[in-house]
């Protein structure tokens, strides 16, 4: 047993990843160079925006970031990278599917380095790359004048694009031509596409970069923004513009949404404005660590009169760069109300207000009200007409996206739905025992599948290996080990004449418990199919010689297939009598080609969820998944400071001491836990022929009269349990208190 336990955490948003890193909470793994913790990326229930992500598309999404993955970014924007992520597998249970990846986080400057290598060779990939095919059709479709400019470019955003200096002006003159002093386009005479997509035959025309986080084409447009302004074209006592990217054309049929699953909007305000009064309202982010993920130092609004009328201003300050301009560039979003006196709101726009580096630092110092217009001003929207108040708060909501000082100071109250239940990770304190008894299952709750993909290893021989990345720390030293049961696996196989490649330099450890974690058996080659359901036809042997003799075990297991240049492992994990129900009545034969893995998964979860009892992280998805994706039923070792062994001969018995805290010596009584040892069985016979128990032919729970006879044997430590084995071998626990 590798006794390095990862932890996982269920990442929801970026604070709650960042805190992570500022909090430093994550463990080193063996040959992995960065920081690296397992998460859940997505599942197949409904989350905050009641978007569904069924299982294939959950294994779509794994089988496209399981080998290189994608950077990680501060806040989703591309400027700032500060990891990577890659998918691990599909992790599935009764009535939840959930997609596992891995998070690694550099920690020093040659990490960092690297990351960023990774990060631009991927942005060149996405989005240069794989718009070079498009990028003559987009020609082809442009006016002649236009198309003869070798300068042209290709550029990948929603959609493949081409890219030259007012390249959008030059092919759609009769738009541009109807820009008002402010460079302002009224949005009715557009024919509107997706959010900041407008479409002109099979062309597209997008909205202004600055409608982008940090300003910048690299990054995804304010949808929620958009969408509101855009939906309030319809409404005829409104004039609504917008600012169009004058430098992009893009191809309307080569378009793929975007999701961005941060949770930031919902809220409901106080609609009542009349008792606001004049004056300056700021806003500091007083937490460092959200200030500099947010990369804004205040936000401040004003009330006053203006042309007679109720005047309202609202500046974010920044302290950060908008690095799709420059770095040197401080773009502020700003957004200015005009309101008459009948409390309506008859015109709102937004800009962006640029500083430079002196400037930026001048604006800090100053307020809104002090600053003056030593400004670069862009304005990129404008509506005119009676708004109501709520959608008024709405829009300034959402244009300010990211920044949760403006709903702040609206009033803002989160809505939490409270309508479906809760699939994070279970915390420790939620499960009893869990610092001596890190998993457990009952019959009935189901079985627990990862699918994760992988390179196969160099040097995999045809037919059937036993793999195993077991590995066991004694006196210093590790070993690779398997569990001593997994010999009753290769007496199966081996009396059904089926091919077995064993690896000799493993040790075998006896666990003193009736929970069995067998290793990889991994298949490959022509006969591949026949071969794994070789393997499970053996499982299922043993998992019905134990139900047989009313043995309570719970089992883990893991199959690999290689399908071409990707090797697939199926790790499962259950108690024995649903592994046994699988076996006899499930869709018990696993795929047969790549294509077909998404489809299995559904019918698996499928069957489980009508099958089974529904216990969401029963065990903790934190204790049983490992970094390579298979699933390991956990022990916890005792500290080799708190027990002794030793051997009675007065009792003829092994026996144990145990020295503990009084407080903890009657939790493990309360709940019947109790010591068992680990057991390096170096030598064992046949009781029936006297030969060395793994080359014989008769097994311990196949044969009558064979009894496993130990003859030379290590203790390793031990660990608590509440599933005691009844081997043969006499063991008996004492317990003395340290107080």
């Amino acid at each position: 047993m590798n006794y390095y336990f990862e932890r996982v955490i269920i990442i929801q948003n970026t604070f709650e990843f960042l805190n992570l890193i500022k909090n430093s909470i994550f463990f080193k793994q063996t040959k992995i160079i960065m920081k690296n913790k397992i998460c859940v990326l997505n599942s197949n229930k409904p989350n905050r925006y009641d978007i569904i992500c069924p299982i294939k598309v959950l294994e779509s999404s794994l089988k496209q970031t399981w080998e290189h993955g994608t950077s990680m970014c501060f806040g989703h924007d591309l400027h700032r990278p500060i990891g990577h992520m890659r998918g691990l597998g599909l992790y599935i249970e009764p009535d939840l599917c959930r997609l596992m990846g891995i998070l690694s986080i550099p920690e020093n400057k040659d990490e960092e380095i690297l990351i960023e290598k990774f990060h631009r060779k991927k942005l060149d990939d996405n989005i240069y790359g794989r718009s070079k095919e498009d990028l003559p059709k987009i020609l082809s479709l442009l006016p002649s004048h236009v198309k003869k400019n070798n300068r042209i470019l290709p550029y990948r955003l929603e959609c493949s694009a081409a890219f030259r200096n007012n390249l959008a002006v030059e092919a759609f003159p009769e738009i541009f031509s109807q820009r008002d002093k402010d460079g302002l386009i009224d949005i009715s005479i557009l024919k509107l596409y997706k959010p900041g997509l407008f479409q002109i035959n099979d062309l597209i025309l997008f909205a202004h970069p600055y409608f982008r986080r940090n300003l910048s084409r690299l990054n995804s447009y304010c949808t929620d923004f958009l969408n509101l302004l855009q939906n309030l074209h319809n409404d005829e006592n409104l004039t609504v513009k917008i600012a169009l990217d004058p430098d992009l054309v893009g191809l309307s049929n080569s378009y793929l949404e975007t999701f961005e699953f941060e949770y930031w909007w919902g809220p409901k305000f106080n609609d009542d404005l009349k008792k606001i009064p004049d004056g300056v309202t700021q806003h500091v982010e007083v937490d460092l660590f959200k200030k500099d993920y947010l990369g804004i130092e205040k936000t401040e609004f004003i009330w006053g009169e203006m042309d007679g009328k109720r005047s309202f201003e609202c500046e974010e300050v920044r302290e950060s760069p908008s690095l799709g301009v420059s770095k040197q560039f401080f773009g502020n979003r700003y957004v200015h109300s005009l309101i008459d006196e009948k409390n309506n709101q008859i015109h709102l726009d937004g800009a962006i207000r640029g500083y430079g580096e002196d400037a930026i630092l001048d604006r800090i110092e100053k307020k809104i009200n002090q600053a003056g217009h030593n400004s670069d001003y862009q304005k990129i929207w404008r509506i005119d007409g009676n708004l109501d108040i709520a959608t008024w708060k709405q829009l300034i909501c959402h244009y300010f996206r990211d920044n949760h000082l403006v709903g702040e100071y609206l009033g803002g109250i989160e809505e939490v739905k409270t309508d479906r239940p809760s699939y994070r990770v279970s915390q420790s304190d939620c499960i009893p025992l869990t610092e001596y008894l890190p998993t457990n299952m009952e019959p009935g709750q189901g079985i627990r599948i990862s699918v994760s993909y992988h390179h196969p290893k160099i040097g995999i021989k045809e037919g059937r290996t036993i793999i195993s990345y077991d590995r066991i720390k004694f006196d210093g030293n590790w070993m690779q080990y398997i569990e001593s049961d997994t010999i009753e696996i290769i007496k199966i196989l081996k009396e059904n004449k089926e091919l077995t490649v064993f690896y000799e330099d493993y040790i075998r450890v006896a666990f003193e418990d009736t929970v069995l974690n067998l290793p990889i058996f991994m298949h490959s080659g022509v006969n591949q199919n026949n071969l794994v359901k070789a393997t499970l036809d053996s499982i299922k042997i043993i998992c019905k010689t134990r139900i047989d003799n009313n043995i309570d075990q719970l089992l883990s297991f893991s199959v690999g297939m290689i399908f071409g240049d990707r090797l697939v492992i199926f790790s499962f994990a259950g108690h024995i009598s649903d592994f046994y129900e699988w076996f006899e009545g499930g869709p018990f034969e696993l795929p047969k080609s790549i294509s077909n893995i998404g489809e299995w998964s559904e019918n698996i979860y499928n069957w489980m969820t009508n099958k089974f009892t529904v216990t969401i992280d029963v065990p903790n998805l934190e204790e049983i998944v490992k970094f390579s994706g298979i699933l390991k039923f956990g022990r916890r070792r005792v500290n080799s400071k708190q027990i002794e062994f030793y051997w009675s001969n007065e009792k003829e018995c092994l026996m144990f001491k145990a020295l503990m805290h009084k407080n903890k010596i009657d939790t493990i009584i309360k709940h019947g836990l109790s010591l068992a040892p680990i057991i390096h069985i170096k030598e064992s016979k046949c009781s029936i022929t006297g030969d060395n128990y793994p080359d014989s032919k008769y097994s311990k729970y196949l044969n009558d009269g064979s009894v496993e006879m130990i003859q030379k044997m290590e203790m390793l430590g031990a660990f608590w349990t509440n599933r005691h084995a009844n081997f043969g071998r006499n063991s008996k626990i004492t317990i003395e208190s340290d107080c």
